[in-house]
């Protein structure tokens, strides 16, 4: 359970720089899939609430900056997702990414 718990704070990190860096969908969608998950109810040894809480907070903060329709889509798509499928699916957009640039 320890690496699926790292897994899912590592994805509100990992979203918290997609949205940083403008894809705010994107991050709502890999945030959306961390609630549903057993290990989220967890902390991590450097936060101080839960992994769901911190992915709750920032899907908060998130809302304000789509449409409602738009962050309801990106909502549903990732809620629809395992976290391991998340994971997976950003660590095949990063190697797609790596492999475009070399």
């Amino acid at each position: 359970m320890g690496l699926v718990r790292e897994m899912a704070g590592m994805m509100t990190k990992v979203a918290g720089v997609r949205a940083a860096m403008g894809e705010v969908e994107a991050a709502v969608e890999i945030l959306a899939c961390v609630p549903a998950d057993p290990s989220s109810g967890q902390q991590l040894v450097t936060e101080s609430v839960p992994i769901s809480q911190m992915a709750e907070e920032t899907l908060s903060e998130l809302e304000g900056e789509l449409d409602a329709d738009a962050y309801a889509e990106a909502y549903a798509r990732g809620r629809a997702r395992s976290i391991d499928f998340c994971a997976k699916e950003l660590s095949t957009r990063r190697r797609s990414a790596t492999a475009a640039v070399v």
